[in-house]
């Protein structure tokens, strides 16, 4: 009897030991993203020389395959656990075709500490942690990078001056128990009302979501089927959103779902379009390699947006759009993109955007801006507000009369922009302007008639490296203007006006040119450019009327 109960002494300390040492691992432990086998394309170099600066439908085509791969310049470990880091398609303008490596890290507990290094197949002379204010310090260590995490956030990893060929984005996020979350939806709305995408690969032509709940279990890999070849801009237009959501009260999509649009060819759809819907929550999408606009809502109204990541290369592929939208919350997205990252616009003179707040977003755009007022404002914008957020590089130039970091620009439409803030941003590097404010037409210049920008606020922003000053313009660009005048000009011989006529019309054009009513008026607080101050004198071009607080 007395073994006996030796026996159970002993097995009774075993399963505390035991007991013990799961709890301690449901605390320091985690779960990361991992994608099905089939979802993984096999890597060559010659992939990325596909991808250049040109334009047009042949650049910017689509490929067989998806854009996932394993990373071919990194491994990645975690307390000193093995954890497999993915790459997709990038875009870097100093060497055409890149790779951006990423992982989505998902601690158990509420305290926890990483240990994360990452060992290069190359040497590493420097590196850094974006962004800065996470503050994450790195080692190198030969051909080791590591670095110690502690809380939740996005951590880009840039080694050798910047090197964008070789960027490593690791997401730490809260672990989420999708059994259980599932069961909470299933219980709230009614199990036909829940659609569950299970970990996976799929291949589909359209993804409707006409339920109240569509949940993507984290592994869930959708490819969107190619449809139609396009070859000029008269293919376009055939096609619907590849995944859209019409109208709806309280719609909700989650989880982590992956979507890639690899083989699509150059604006042959857009990808998820949400139209009309009121008091929603989308949250937990990644997207590789979009063709045209990514992420797009159209008219709705108090909806929040979080945990969105967007990665590509091509032109147009534009982040997240809001247009003509009130009310909206977009927060914890990140871009690194082919066009602009964060945009708020009107594309209608029905739906004014207004009230609408982006917070603690990253973005990355290779091609064009990262947040602001982009192109289309047919009706009026205000309230907009982009808070907590970061640029980590952005080396577009084509134009720097209209990209930059922060931007508010009234390209189409002509209609007014007021009381838009941009505060506790940090800009790592930008190889033109940081910040543009300007109301310019190329194209159709009797679309802006009297137009004001007023209200603009930049408050606490650092930008550790700006190459040009930042521009306000208030007043049409008369280079522009000389070259859409003799293109018309030419059009008129054409068809049969006199000397005289065209003359009159020149007349008429150059007094709209000049007699326009614009005006901008922007105020600067705490802004530091390149490691100074920012002053009026120094750091900023001024074209027409222009006002600062």
């Amino acid at each position: 009897m007395k073994k006996f109960n030796r026996i159970i002494a002993v097995l009774i300390a075993l399963s505390i030991i035991f007991s013990a040492t799961a709890f301690a691992f449901e605390s320091d432990g985690f779960d990361y993203l991992e994608y099905p086998n089939e979802a993984i394309s096999v890597f060559s170099e010659d992939i990325l020389n596909c991808i250049g600066k040109e334009e047009g439908y042949e650049a910017n085509k689509g490929y067989d395959g998806t854009a996932l791969y394993f990373s071919p310049y990194w491994s990645l470990t975690v307390n000193n656990e093995s954890v497999p880091l993915y790459a997709t398609l990038s875009y870097d303008r100093e060497c055409d075709g890149v790779l951006s490596s990423y992982q989505y890290i998902f601690p158990k507990g509420d305290s926890f500490t990483f240990n994360v290094s990452l060992k290069f197949n190359g040497e590493i002379y420097n590196g850094i942690c974006l962004p800065e204010k996470e503050g994450v310090a790195v080692e190198i260590m030969g051909d080791t990078l590591n670095a110690v995490i502690n809380h939740c956030g996005t951590f880009t990893f840039l080694i050798n001056n910047d090197d964008q060929r070789y960027a490593v984005t690791l997401f730490v996020k809260e672990y989420t128990n999708e059994s259980a979350e599932i069961a909470n939806y299933i219980n709230t709305y009614g199990e036909d009302n829940v659609t569950i995408i299970e970990k996976g690969y799929y291949e589909l032509d359209e993804l409707v979501l006409d339920r109240k709940v569509t949940y993507f279990c984290k592994g869930a890999f959708i490819k969107a089927n190619h449809i139609k070849d396009i070859n000029s801009a008269d293919d376009e237009g055939k096609l619907l959103s590849f995944m859209y959501v019409n109208g709806g009260d309280g719609v909700v999509v989650d989880g982590l779902g992956t979507f890639d649009f690899n083989s699509l060819d150059w604006h042959e759809r857009s990808h998820f379009t949400v139209n009309e819907s009121k008091n929603s929550n989308f949250e937990g999408l990644i997207f590789l390699n979009p063709s045209s606009w990514t992420v797009t809502f159209y008219g709705c109204e108090n909806c929040n947006i979080s945990d969105i990541s967007v990665f590509g290369y091509r032109t147009n592929s534009d982040g997240i759009n809001v247009c003509g939208c009130s009310d909206m919350a977009i927060t914890d997205c990140f871009c690194r993109n082919g066009d602009d990252s964060f945009s708020v616009k009107t594309t209608n003179s029905v739906y004014p955007s207004k009230n609408i707040k982006f917070s603690n977003c990253i973005g990355w755009s290779t091609k064009a801006r990262c947040f602001g007022i982009t192109g289309e404002v047919y009706a009026e914008i205000s309230d907009i507000e982009f808070s907590d957020c970061a640029v980590i590089y952005r080396n577009a130039i084509w134009d720097n009369d209209r990209v930059s970091s922060l931007a508010v620009m009234n390209e189409y439409g002509g209609c007014n922009i007021s009381n838009v803030t941009f505060r506790n941003i940090e800009i790592h590097h930008d190889s033109g302007r940081p910040i543009i404010v300007a109301i310019w037409n190329d194209a159709f210049p009797e679309d802006v008639e009297s137009s004001t920008i007023s209200n603009i606020v930049f408050q606490n922003i650092d930008c550790k490296y700006s190459a040009e000053m930042s521009k306000l313009s208030a007043q049409r660009d008369i280079t522009k203007f000389g070259a859409f005048a003799a293109k018309i000009c030419t059009y008129l011989v054409e068809n049969g006006y006199t000397k005289v006529e065209i003359f009159q019309l020149i007349v008429n054009w150059l007094s709209f040119f000049y007699d326009t009513d614009y005006s901008i008026g922007v105020d600067f607080s705490n802004v530091t450019v390149n490691g100074r101050a920012f002053t009026k004198s120094n750091d900023i071009v001024r074209v027409g009327n222009t006002s600062i607080g």
